[in-house]
């Protein structure tokens, strides 16, 4: 899948369903999701899950650190880097 297009699902789900607050701000791709206050420890279980289900990849509980939710550049590597494992199999 397109980087391209894995970031703009994952930036659509976290300005409708997690950016409640934050309404008016536009969602840059290096701007801090945790720092930023844009989502808190439940948006990141929200995300998560809503990652797992979109791409249909598993985040295993040891990937679910606020290093790798940094910014929507980071969450849409990590998303395109499990897509690759995922398509290069065991």
């Amino acid at each position: 899948m397109d980087p391209g297009m894995i970031e703009e699902k994952i930036r659509t789900y976290i300005m409708k369903e997690l950016m409640h607050d934050h309404a008016q701000m536009e969602l840059k791709r290096d701007v801090s999701l945790i720092d930023g206050g844009i989502i808190d420890s439940l948006g990141l279980f929200k995300l998560v899950s809503f990652i797992e289900e979109e791409f249909r990849i598993t985040v295993e509980p040891h990937e679910v650190r606020t290093d790798n939710f940094e910014t929507l550049a980071v969450v849409t590597d990590l998303v395109r880097k499990k897509l690759d494992q995922r398509s290069a199999g065991p």
